[in-house]
């Protein structure tokens, strides 16, 4: 789930991205807030919109070292690294334009495992 929503981010439309979330999943950037899924979904429009990702965008999510924890059949909890690169063919090497670490919470809903928090660190 973690690599998928990150994935997504890059190549995904805004609607398969949301999809992963339920729907009053709280989405905090660095201590900005959006809850629920159209919150979200308007974020991140306003990058893509941006310039900042997307298809478009020429960026991409790395993530590792992920650890996800069950806790009951129906929540879970996991944390990951991630890091948000650039590469253009102008450039040699791709460039690192920030880091951090996700701190996840998932819920099953109807069979299905979703994000129902994440808290991206930088």
């Amino acid at each position: 789930m973690m690599e998928f929503a990150a994935a997504a981010d890059d190549a995904a439309s805004v609607d398969e991205v949301v999809a992963l979330f339920v729907d009053d999943a709280v989405f905090d950037m660095g201590g900005e807030l959006h809850q629920g899924t159209s919150a979200i979904a308007r974020y991140l429009q306003g990058a893509r919109d941006a310039g900042f990702a997307g298809p478009a965008a020429g960026t991409r999510h790395i993530v590792t070292n992920c650890l996800v924890t069950v806790e009951s059949n129906e929540t879970a909890s996991g944390q990951s690294e991630w890091m948000l690169i650039r590469s253009a063919a102008d450039e040699a090497f791709p460039i690192v334009l920030s880091a951090g670490r996700y701190r996840d919470r998932y819920r099953r809903v109807d069979g299905v495992w979703r994000i129902a928090h994440r808290a991206v660190e930088y």
